[in-house]
């Protein structure tokens, strides 16, 4: 784990939770957002419920994993990453751009539904 973990911070503000490819997952726009902070130092309460995987029986993005890297286990606060997926190799299968810009196939990202397609509606800007 990083110094400072967006997704642990992400998790544990109530935003969502880790899916089977380690990717944070979004209560509402699923693995589709990026997550910035600001530190400050103020004393505010605490996400007091269960952070509970909400992939269940879903195993979309490990299918989607042309190389078989994701272990398909449903992620919880106590498992090791590496239990999830196998970093390393992913990280060698990285494509490399040329100018110093590495990336990974992002197949399983992509392949997320959480959550389904039929629940999205219009976004409001007001809900942002």
């Amino acid at each position: 784990m990083a110094e400072f973990s967006y997704k642990w911070a992400a998790i544990h503000a109530g935003l969502g939770f880790i899916g089977k490819n380690d990717v944070f997952v979004h209560y509402k726009y699923g693995q589709r957002v990026r997550i910035s902070c600001l530190l400050i130092n103020l004393d505010v309460p605490g996400f007091s419920e269960n952070i509970d995987s909400k992939c269940g029986d879903c195993d979309l993005c490990v299918r989607a994993c042309p190389h078989g890297y994701i272990s398909g286990r449903a992620w919880n606060v106590n498992i090791r990453r590496e239990e999830l997926v196998d970093y390393k190799k992913c990280a060698a299968k990285s494509k490399h751009s040329g100018d110093g810009e590495k990336y990974l196939c992002a197949r399983c990202s992509l392949a997320c539904r959480y959550p389904k397609i039929s629940d999205y509606r219009e976004v409001n800007l007001r809900d942002v």
